[in-house]
């Protein structure tokens, strides 16, 4: 085994058409978050990103892409990626495809050994929010649980329905009603699953910036090199990774819209937004099944929400993953610090302090944004997001 560090602005084609080989179908690594095309399109914006990658005898076993900021690494876009960590395909974890070879299979587990690839890839430290927890050896390093919904769309939209059916929800009855009510006062419902305007984006993504302006929340597409990514996604057609507008008309109005990301047949909500002159039609219940239905017929098999407390998410997601965070970090003394802040955390979470520390953090940030302490730097992006997920 050989751990290999590469710059994703000098990826060459074929390196990168090698690394989306290994991401399977249709599971937590099929999300737009772990293609090449998406550290790409950071890269170009944010020149430290880099990959690791895995080898043995030549042939690439697991890949995992970073921003490097000095011995630390976050991950690929800081705060705005929402999936993370290493692609590592099932045989390379337990792997089945060495059955008959012990020593490589035990070499096999060495190599992809979180502080062992730190070391490998001269890196002290990694934080870490999103990680799916099928890489077994980064256990002692999850600090928290946490769900991320999705829809699985492998039969198409009857999948979806079927599941919404078991469950006793009236969700397309209220969705039906709500598209009648929408005809009747603005005019006959559309969609739109891939608008190509950009005036429409524009109007979407100032939506977005209103919503979080009123909540006294940053908004992290409103930075320029957040912003370039968006319209550089927006611009691909590329089958492999591309960004999509998705808009719900009624009459002449653009009432509702996500921005999403796709690679192959999975779909990642990245942003949702509305009009506010709109809200009283409660949009989101008439957007959504829209936009799962128009994803099934377009082929898609998975459509991410990604993790956030959005009661939505959980209203149309039929299945979860589940994702963690944490911090892996060889120095001894930080390391311990690292892990005592995790634990008070933890306890914070579990008492009846929570929801006052939430609302004192949400104070500092209203403060935060009035006196202009909102922005950072694209060389200093936290991994952790201002809002739970870009979809709310």
């Amino acid at each position: 085994m050989e751990i290999e560090r590469v710059s994703v602005v000098e990826l060459v084609d074929e390196l990168a058409a090698e690394w989306d080989r290994l991401r399977p179908a249709q599971s937590t690594f099929s999300s737009p978050f772990y293609s090449s095309g998406y550290a790409r399109l950071v890269a170009a914006e944010r020149p430290h990103v880099e990959a690791g990658l895995v080898r043995e005898r030549g042939r690439l076993r697991a890949v995992m892409a970073y921003e490097r900021s000095g011995r630390s690494a976050i991950p690929v876009g800081g705060g705005i990626s929402d999936f993370q960590g290493p692609v590592i395909p099932t045989a390379a974890i337990d792997s089945r495809e060495a059955d008959n070879h012990a020593e490589l299979a035990l070499e096999a587990e060495l190599a992809l050994e979180p502080v062992s690839w730190l070391r490998a890839l001269r890196l002290d430290t990694w934080r870490f929010r999103y990680v799916p927890p099928v890489w077994k050896p980064l256990a002692p390093y999850r600090f928290f649980q946490l769900s991320s919904p999705f829809v699985d769309l492998t039969d198409g939209f009857a999948t979806f329905k079927a599941a919404i059916d078991a469950r006793g929800s009236d969700m397309m009855h209220r969705h039906t009603r709500g598209c009648r009510t929408f005809a009747k006062r603005l005019g006959p419902v559309r969609f739109d699953f891939d608008n190509r305007e950009p005036a429409l984006l524009e109007r979407f993504l100032s939506w977005k910036a209103a919503q979080h302006a009123e909540r006294g929340t940053r908004f992290a597409f409103a930075e320029p090199w957040a912003r370039r990514l968006i319209e550089r996604a927006f611009e691909s057609r590329d089958e492999a990774f591309r960004g999509t507008l998705s808009c719900l008309f009624a009459g002449d109005h653009f009432v509702a819209g996500s921005f999403n990301l796709i690679s192959g047949r999975t779909l990642h909500v990245w942003i949702a937004a509305f009009g506010s002159e709109y809200s009283k039609f409660s949009p989101g219940t008439n957007f959504f099944p829209e936009l799962i239905m128009a994803a099934g017929a377009a082929g898609i098999k998975r459509l991410d929400f990604g993790h956030g407390d959005e009661p939505f998410k959980y209203r149309f997601g039929t299945c979860l993953d589940e994702v963690a965070e944490g911090c892996v970090d060889r120095r001894l003394l930080l390391g311990w610090a690292t892990r005592g802040s995790y634990s008070l955390r933890s306890r914070l979470r579990q008492t009846e302090l929570r929801p006052w520390v939430q609302k004192l953090r949400q104070s500092a940030r209203r403060l935060g944004g009035r006196l202009g302490w909102a922005g950072s730097s694209p060389n200093t992006t936290s991994p952790e997001r201002v809002e739970p997920n870009g979809s709310e």
